[in-house]
């Protein structure tokens, strides 16, 4: 269900980026969202997962094994080793957990802290938001971060004034 749930909330958000009407400052809720709903699902839904994987099991008649019970990798050199880990820590820590740690980080390797600020920072320039004050000092902040080399000193000191 929670592996479900990653996927499905992952491509609400590719979906609802990829629209051409979709506004900047929308576009930046539903990533910081995105990301909100993950770590709470990675922080908080382990036990229901767990219990929805048990129901799902009984319901066809497939053996459980005992989680508490010690984990060993499998292969050769692995069966002589004993291992500090339980079943139910394995399947958390190297399934449940790693597959939304692997959804977070390519989200923030696709829209990085960088991005989110250019695109925050360019919602200054999005006409519908021009019910609202101009905010001259987000770009001048834009200019000169992201657009150096195309605005000299004095147009950047005009705008300012």
């Amino acid at each position: 269900m929670a592996l479900k749930e990653i996927i499905e909330i992952t491509n609400l958000l590719c979906q609802a980026l990829q629209r051409q009407s979709q506004d900047i400052l929308n576009a930046l809720r539903l990533v910081a969202s995105t990301k909100l709903l993950l770590q709470k699902i990675k922080d908080e839904r382990w036990d229901s997962f767990l219990a929805h994987v048990k129901s799902f099991c009984l319901e066809r008649n497939i053996d459980i094994p005992d989680l508490s019970s010690s984990y060993f990798s499998r292969g050769a050199r692995a069966r002589n080793e004993h291992s500090d880990h339980t079943l139910e820590h394995h399947y958390r820590v190297h399934i449940f957990i790693k597959a939304i740690n692997c959804q977070l980080m390519e989200l923030d390797h696709r829209i990085n802290d960088s991005s989110m600020e250019l695109l925050h920072l360019s919602t200054t320039l999005d006409p519908k938001s021009s019910n609202e004050p101009f905010r001259t000092g987000d770009v001048c902040q834009l200019l000169e971060k992201f657009y150096p080399e195309d605005f000299n000193e004095t147009e950047i000191n005009l705008l300012k004034m």
